[in-house]
């Protein structure tokens, strides 16, 4: 099959040497997803997670030793996006971001969100929300259990939380794969016996079970790019409970689909967890709001039309740049 476009990820820069090779044969399209060799995080959350560093009391030598082994791989994915035709972005901080990190200039660059699939049957707007028959309110984190991740203020949050609910249960849903994290989940399991549950790894659909069957979502999340749970969240009439950064702001309407709270205080975090379940009228108009943001804004069909677009536009482009180049000219 003749190939039209070619679009890879900006992570890891492994794509560096197809837009060199195939530059003005075939369009190349990098997608934003982030960097592996820079973090892209706003500066108040960054002296928040250093903070976070020092009450875990994670050695300091860690981060240098990451910034030495990430510098080259900065370099091949700075090398991918500057030789790509189009640059897509799934949110205006990872366009303000990576702009103020590189000096891009003749770039075509496209924001452009992430879409998420509606069903036929949950077209329509949510008119029940599914709640647990025992009456316990579900609070659920979902991702990777992490320092990034905001799972060690979350984890200081839930005695707060369970001490000021009635009949709570918490769930953890995430691979536990830091160590310093891992330990610390366990103790918050054993000193919680039946209201604080940790998942580990589970297949997508197990996940939106999980997030069908949960009152609310947690987001403490130090930097994210644009985090698809949310979404998922949110598509299911789920409020959304997250840390105020950049581009959980552009997803989370405060006090309309959830709440933001200051990153990395877990005070802050128990108080707008409560603030959200303590009036059920106010909850159930939360979960209405999140689910009509998610269908009117984040419709995977909208959102692929817009991407049809893009593409034809690249192709469009590429062609008449070839035929400029080698002498020909479009009939």
């Amino acid at each position: 099959h003749k190939v039209d476009l070619i679009e890879i990820p900006s992570v890891g820069g492994y794509g560096f040497l197809l837009p060199e090779k195939l530059r003005c044969q075939i369009p190349i399209i990098t997608r934003f997803h982030g960097s592996l060799g820079r973090i892209p995080i706003e500066r108040h959350a960054q002296e928040a997670l250093s903070l976070e560093i020092d009450k875990l009391g994670i050695k300091k030598r860690f981060p240098s030793a990451a910034k030495i082994i990430n510098s080259p791989l900065w370099q091949l994915e700075k090398q991918q996006i500057l030789k790509s035709q189009v640059i897509t972005f799934p949110s205006y901080f990872s366009y303000d971001w990576l702009m103020s990190n590189l000096d891009i200039e003749n770039e075509d660059k496209k924001v452009i969100g992430n879409g998420i699939k509606f069903e036929n049957k949950n077209r329509k707007r949510i008119s029940k929300i599914q709640e647990d028959p025992s009456g316990r309110n579900k609070i659920i984190f979902v991702g990777r259990c992490s320092l990034a991740k905001g799972v060690s203020v979350f984890a200081r949050a839930v005695p707060l939380i369970l001490k000021n609910l009635h009949a709570g249960k918490v769930i953890f849903v995430g691979p536990l794969l830091d160590p310093n994290i891992k330990k610390l989940l366990i103790k918050l399991e054993n000193e919680y016996p039946d209201q604080v549950v940790l998942m580990g790894y589970q297949e997508h659909s197990s996940v939106l079970n999980l997030l069908r069957t949960s009152d609310l979502l947690v987001l403490p999340s130090f930097y994210e790019i644009s985090p698809m749970v949310v979404l998922e969240a949110m598509s299911l009439g789920k409020p959304v409970v997250a840390s105020n950064i950049a581009s959980t702001r552009e997803l989370v309407k405060n006090r309309e689909t959830g709440q933001l709270f200051e990153v990395g205080n877990e005070k802050d975090l128990a108080a707008k967890i409560l603030e959200v379940l303590k009036s059920r009228n106010r909850y159930h108009a939360m979960c209405s709001a999140s689910f009509d943001v998610a269908r009117n804004s984040f419709d995977m069909k909208a959102i692929a039309v817009k991407l049809e677009q893009i593409y034809q536009e690249a192709i469009d482009t590429c062609t008449s740049q070839f035929l400029s180049d080698t002498g020909y000219s479009r009939l």
